[in-house]
């Protein structure tokens, strides 16, 4: 959620930094703020991975949503560009338990449910885009899309973005409560009943044995583990590549091949888009999956991808023709490509789960995830 709420106004927070002169120009340094989640993510993945192997999922899930919490806050409070992107991040280095979250609901599932429980993944992703888009869009910039209540309140001038970041902190703040309450630790974890230094040493030497782990798979039986891993960083980084443009192209000028809209447009389309998730995994995926199994649904949504990634620029030739026909094929086309993307890449979580043991799956994963946020580290900057 934290992260989708930025989508809709990274381009508008160039501009509003000062950054570039006009919205035509705020694509490469979008890309350097987008880009900045994916590099802390990158540092961390693998090793929080490792660690949550060591010290159990719990800890490591509670640390990064305090994390999140304090880095968002931190983006909110952001009145130039280099605290944006700072901040941006070290919320992507705290964010590298997301391999951890994958890893848990692996330790939660067997090879006949993985795919459901997968899928449960991608239905909350949906929930989350339908909520930090609509958050990101409607209360980014106060003082300029609502100036008869905000446009007095000097406060909201000098941080246009604090208030979206404010209630997202709020909903996070709530999940991390009920995650201390309620939530348990997915399986037995050894006590180290030793000094702090001594952990710290167990947990390098840890990472060092993974690491080592991992190259062997490269060379054995177990490699498909790292074939899926590299598999799943190449389907997220054309993914985010995708996301990180279309926002680029709404909001750009007609005369460039634009639409010229503001952070309310292109909400709305991300909304859409949530609403094409939560179907999909409602009523779509399970059956596909459950028809052409997880490898031939992952080949079908890879191969849809393929020509779903061609199609934005070309809805540009029906902007003459009226704004209900571009929203209507928008609709059409965010709904159809969240459903290809749900067929990828649940399926791809679902190989990656398959091909280790549990007691790897966190690494794994880890590894995956760092994969992931290396090859998006590039994408928004292409």
């Amino acid at each position: 959620m934290n992260k989708n709420s930025i989508t809709s106004y990274a381009g508008f927070l160039v501009v509003d930094f000062h950054v570039v002169d006009t919205k035509n120009q705020a694509g490469f340094y979008s890309g350097i703020f987008d880009s900045s989640f994916y590099a802390g993510q990158f540092l961390s993945s693998f090793i929080l991975g490792i660690m949550s192997d060591t010290l159990g999922r719990r800890p490591l899930l509670l640390f990064g949503c305090l994390g999140s919490i304090m880095c968002t806050l931190s983006l909110g409070f952001s009145f130039n560009y280099p605290w944006a992107v700072a901040s941006r991040f070290l919320l992507g280095l705290v964010n590298g338990n997301l391999g951890v979250i994958n890893a848990f609901m692996g330790d939660l599932s067997t090879k006949e449910n993985r795919t459901q429980v997968f899928g449960l993944i991608g239905l909350m992703n949906g929930c989350g885009m339908i909520v930090g888009s609509t958050i990101g869009a409607y209360l980014c910039r106060p003082a300029i899309q609502y100036p008869s209540v905000f446009g007095d309140v000097q406060f909201f001038h000098t941080f246009p973005y604090i208030l979206p970041n404010v209630v997202c902190v709020s909903l996070t703040l709530v999940a991390f409560i009920l995650s201390v309450i309620f939530l348990q630790e997915p399986r037995a974890i050894e006590k180290m009943n030793c000094k702090w230094y001594v952990v710290i040493k167990i947990i390098i030497t840890k990472v060092l044995v993974r690491i080592k782990d991992m190259i062997k798979m490269c060379f054995s039986k177990e490699y498909i583990g790292i074939l899926t891993c590299f598999m799943n960083a190449v389907l997220q980084c054309s993914c985010g590549m995708v996301w990180g443009m279309i926002p680029l192209l709404m909001m750009a000028s007609v005369d460039v091949g634009g639409f010229g809209w503001e952070t309310a447009e292109i909400g709305t389309f991300l909304l859409i888009s949530a609403i094409g998730i939560i179907i999909t995994q409602l009523f779509i995926y399970k059956p596909i999956v459950n028809l052409l199994k997880p490898l031939w649904t992952n080949r079908l949504g890879s191969a849809g991808l393929f020509f779903m990634y061609n199609v934005p620029p070309c809805i540009h030739y029906l902007y003459p023709y009226g704004t209900l026909l571009l929203w209507i094929v928008f609709g059409f086309y965010s709904a159809s490509l969240q459903t290809v993307m749900q067929f990828a890449l649940s399926t791809n979580q679902v190989l990656v789960g398959n091909s280790v043991t549990k007691n790897l799956m966190g690494s794994l994963f880890g590894l995956s995830q760092s994969l992931l946020a290396f090859l998006r580290l590039i994408g928004p900057l292409v």
